[in-house]
This record gives structure tokens, C-alpha cells and sequence, in this order.
């Protein structure tokens, strides 16, 4: 089974950045993944240089995505390696990203196998259509194989796209449920589907968050309401 992460880095994008990425990178070696994958970091807005190259050379099989222009940002970058990286399962992770455990990677690929292809993810929203934004799985922490993310029907290609893919009017993964697949929750304990997103225990943004595999910068407190 070939297993891939992708790490999003917009290498310009000023000193944040660069600090998420540093963190990202902490927590990968504190955290082992527990199998061997390989590692495909994006470099939005940038090129490889000998820094960015040191930079992540602690990561597993590394390949740099040059998107020199940074088209749709994150969710443009996933699709762009999906469809140049195939693999078995592909996991994305955003800039703010950072792993929580030991064997992270594993319990990913368990989940993956338990239910098959389907896309799952760290930290649910249930969606609000008060405001129009419908169940979904934050893209800053999911994976699916890259053949569904590939037969996905839009391509995101202007920033103003980002959050229709997520949680909007194209929402990938109201896409992926209308395909009779799964679209699922992992914590280290279990698998949940929508109507346990806001009780399960160690979920996103309850209690300490114990449940959790990754985290990001809206899983630190304080939290505030947000998609």
C-alpha cells in the first residue's frame, strides 16, 4: 500500500508561516508516523532553495511541489498532488498543522482500511446552514485515495473557491457522501459518522481534545466559532 502525506508551505507568505512549519516539522519527529510514506511538501508562491531543503530533511522520502504562482493556495495544491502523486491514500495537511501522537499515520491507514475508500478527517464541523456552511471535514487534516480526489468534478483554481470546496456550494465532501462512500471522524479510539461529530469525547473543540490525531491553529484555545 503506498501511503503519501502532503504538507502545505507558503514559503513567502512571512514569518508565520515559516514558524507553523517549523512546529509542523517538531511534532513529525516527536510523533512518529510508525510506517514509512512519502512526503510531498508544497511550496506555494516559491521555489526549493538549500534552506527549505534543510529545512524538512528530517521528513520521510521527501519530493518539493513548486507552485510558483500559489493558485487556490491549500486546496489548489491538494489537487495538483493528488493528480501527480497517485497513491493508495493521500493525507493533507494544512500550514498551521501539527501532529498529536505517536502513530498518527497508522491509525490513519487503519481507519482507511477498516471502511475503505471514503475521505476522513481529524476535526469535524457539522455545518451551520444558518450561514450556509454544510457538514464537512477541515481541510487541514484529512485524506482520502487520490483517484477520488482526482474524479472530483471542479477544479479550485482562485482563492474565492477555497471555502466553497470546503464547506460551500461544491463542498468535496457532501460530493464524496453522494457517492455512497464514507465521510468519517477518526480519533484514536474510533470512527465517527455525522451525528456523533459534537459528542464523541477528546472530539474537536471538546474537553482537551484528547482525540485528536493533528491539531491546528483553531484547535488551540482560546477557540472561536469558525468553519
Amino acid at each position: 500500500m503506498r501511503v503519501s502525506i502532503l504538507y502545505n508551505f507558503p514559503a513567502l507568505a512571512g514569518d508565520q508561516h515559516v514558524q507553523w512549519a517549523l512546529r509542523f516539522i517538531q511534532s513529525y519527529n516527536e510523533h512518529p508516523p510508525g510506517m514509512e510514506h512519502d512526503t510531498i511538501v508544497a511550496l506555494n508562491d516559491s521555489k526549493v532553495t538549500p534552506e527549505i531543503t534543510c529545512m524538512f530533511s528530517s521528513l520521510q522520502n521527501v519530493t518539493f511541489l513548486e507552485r510558483p504562482k500559489g493558485e487556490a493556495q491549500d486546496i489548489g495544491a491538494y489537487q495538483e498532488a493528488a493528480a501527480r502523486f497517485p497513491c493508495d491514500l493521500m493525507v493533507f495537511f494544512g500550514g498551521s498543522s501539527y501532529l498529536r501522537g505517536k502513530g498518527w499515520l497508522v491509525r490513519m491507514v487503519q481507519a482507511f482500511i477498516k471502511h475503505g475508500s471514503g475521505v476522513y478527517g481529524v476535526m469535524p464541523n457539522r455545518g451551520d446552514a444558518r450561514v450556509n456552511v454544510k457538514p464537512h471535514l477541515r481541510t487541514t487534516g484529512f485524506w482520502c485515495p487520490t483517484d477520488l480526489m482526482n474524479r472530483y468534478p471542479h477544479r479550485i483554481v482562485r482563492n474565492d473557491q477555497r471555502y466553497a470546496f470546503e464547506h460551500g456550494s461544491i463542498c468535496f465532501f457532501e460530493w464524496v457522501k453522494s457517492q455512497g462512500l464514507p465521510v468519517l471522524a477518526v480519533s484514536w479510539k474510533g470512527e465517527h459518522k455525522w451525528e456523533q461529530w459534537d459528542l464523541y469525547e477528546g472530539g474537536f473543540h471538546r474537553g482537551k481534545q484528547e482525540g485528536l490525531l493533528c491539531g491546528d491553529r483553531l484547535s488551540e484555545n482560546p477557540y472561536y466559532n469558525h468553519p
